[in-house]
């Protein structure tokens, strides 16, 4: 089943180990598979707990036990535009793949902190997708 994925997960969290090799991971896509592997029905519990662990190294975070959710609203927050696009990206898989989901992660409050910097992005384009995504988790304006 999962077996080579679980592998692939625990190969990104040992790859992490570095502040270059996380931006590379980061800003190949990382986070968006890893992402995916968490939401998709099909996946094991075990393929979700890796791909949790490995999103927190590549966030720079392995230690941390924080949620994906959490996870993203953070790196949303950053300053560099790349790392807020990767973390909108992910956000958004949850919110389309997840029944539900807008609800929860509009109650996570680094998504909605996180959300709130990257509407301020010096990016246009990553500013209009974190004001967007604000409407769908019915954030409001504040």
């Amino acid at each position: 089943g999962d077996a080579v994925a679980v592998r692939v997960a625990a190969l990104l969290h040992a790859l992490a180990d570095s502040p270059s090799s996380r931006f590379r991971l980061l800003h190949g896509g990382a986070v968006r598979a890893l992402t995916r592997a968490v939401v998709e029905p099909a996946s094991s519990s075990s393929l979700k707990e890796y791909s949790v662990q490995a999103t927190a190294s590549v966030a720079g975070r392995p230690e941390d036990e924080v949620s994906l959710p959490q996870l993203l609203g953070d790196l949303c927050g950053e300053r560099l535009p790349g790392t807020q696009r990767e973390g909108l990206a992910a956000l958004q898989i949850i919110a389309e793949l997840q029944p539900g989901a807008a609800e929860r992660l509009g109650g996570v409050g680094e998504v909605a902190r996180g959300l709130r910097a990257a509407v301020g992005s010096a990016d246009a384009a990553v500013a209009e997708a974190a004001a967007s995504l604000r409407r769908v988790l019915k954030l409001g304006d504040d």
